[in-house]
């Protein structure tokens, strides 16, 4: 069996999965701007992995 869920922000895969199994991931992100910083729209890329 296999599972394969994805999407911007999130993301599981599972295989070969027996019995009771579970993830949890909270992830919290903060973002400091300069008090001098023109009001705009901001884009980025956060990358995580884990090996």
């Amino acid at each position: 069996m296999g599972a394969n869920r994805g999407g911007a922000g999130d993301g599981l895969t599972a295989t070969g999965v027996s019995g009771i199994n579970t993830a949890v991931w909270n992830p919290t992100i903060s973002v400091m701007t300069p008090t001098d910083a023109l009001a705009s729209t901001y884009s980025s890329t956060i990358t995580h992995s884990v090996a």
